[in-house]
């Protein structure tokens, strides 16, 4: 008699477990496509070829990936879609490519509603993004200077070794060496000071907490000095279009050393399977 009981209840437990784990295996299902399905509709890699690119990543870029793929695919689009210069990795080891380059869009910064230092040119991108930069900061009563914009490879070069000269090995962490310099690329600029106290100052405050909005990206990050190689520079920024900032921000530890590595390491594997929806 107890085992007719036992066995109605076995098989009642048993239909509640069968459907508990068809549940969860659907949720799991939808959590982690399989690993050869298209990652669309911004490109058409599988997860596995995609989570390849991933793997060297530090862990807390890698789980922010994770937890908002669709997003950091969707912003990786735009990024893409601008072009390579604006992620191009630029450092003490990576030169800028090519070594001679001179970008054919450069514009004297004199033809923009800006303030500058000195007659300056950047690429049209940037001049445009410092304009609409320029027009924000002057309506919170913020005066925004251009100090330095794009430079030639001999005039880095004239630079870095002056700075070499007057203090030595310590002016390759001041100077960028020639072919090293972000402001060859001509989407480079200095702001206002060339002190570091800049950023407790109103115009530093308002860049840090503006300048993103904008697409410009600090560059030289306080207590980043050993990863990028440089002194920190609260008056360096690139612009690297309002997508890159927001990767940065969102993904990336608001490094812009990390953004850059990483698409530069990994602009053929984007482009290649970038569809266009």
């Amino acid at each position: 008699m107890k085992r007719k009981m036992i066995l109605p209840a076995f098989a009642a437990a048993l239909v509640l477990f069968s459907a508990a784990a068809a549940v969860a295996g659907a949720r799991v299902g939808k959590e982690a496509p399989p690993h050869d399905s298209p990652m669309g509709p911004h490109f058409s890699f599988t997860r596995a070829q995609w989570e390849s690119t991933l793997t060297e990543l530090p862990p807390e870029i890698r789980n922010a990936i994770y937890a908002d793929e669709a997003l950091f695919l969707k912003e990786a689009a735009a990024l893409i879609d601008a072009g390579r210069a604006f992620y191009a990795h630029i450092d003490t080891v990576v030169p800028v490519d090519p070594i001679d380059l001179r970008p054919a869009d450069l514009v004297d910064l004199n033809d923009y509603p800006v303030r500058t230092s000195k007659p300056m040119q950047v690429r049209r991108p940037a001049a445009e993004a410092f304009a609409a930069l320029s027009q924000a900061a002057a309506a919170d009563g913020i005066r925004i200077v251009g100090i330095s914009g794009y430079r030639t490879y001999a005039y880095q070069q004239r630079l870095y070794e002056n700075l070499k000269n007057a203090v030595g090995k310590a002016g390759k962490a001041v100077s960028a060496a020639p072919g090293h310099s972000q402001h060859q690329t001509g989407l480079a600029m200095d702001f206002n000071s060339l002190e570091q106290d800049f950023d407790e100052t109103p115009e530093g405050l308002w860049l840090k907490a503006h300048a993103a909005d904008f697409g410009w990206s600090l560059s030289y990050p306080e207590e980043y000095e050993e990863l990028t190689g440089y002194d920190y520079e609260p008056w360096h920024f690139r612009y690297i279009t309002p997508a890159g900032c927001r990767l940065q921000r969102l993904f990336f530890n608001n490094i812009q050393f990390y953004l850059t590595d990483y698409f530069h390491r990994y602009d053929s594997f984007y482009r290649e399977y970038r569809t266009h929806e």
